[in-house]
């Protein structure tokens, strides 16, 4: 679920900048890189199923060792 914040992002959700859900009703991503930039932030660059190559960033909040 994407909460809109600003309230204005749903109406840029909707625009060009990413793909029409009804056209590509499920997203894959398949990480291709994994780069620590600092502590526990992170980038992970890879693939979307709609055929661009996005990076991200995230924090690690929690490590669970088995």
């Amino acid at each position: 679920m994407v909460l809109p914040r600003p309230p204005e992002r749903p109406d840029h959700l909707r625009g060009g900048d990413f793909p029409a859900a009804d056209a590509h009703p499920a997203l894959t991503f398949t990480s291709t890189r994994v780069e620590q930039t600092g502590g526990t932030r992170f980038e992970v660059t890879g693939d979307l199923t709609v055929g661009r190559k996005v990076t991200l960033e995230f924090d690690v909040t929690a490590i669970r060792r088995s």
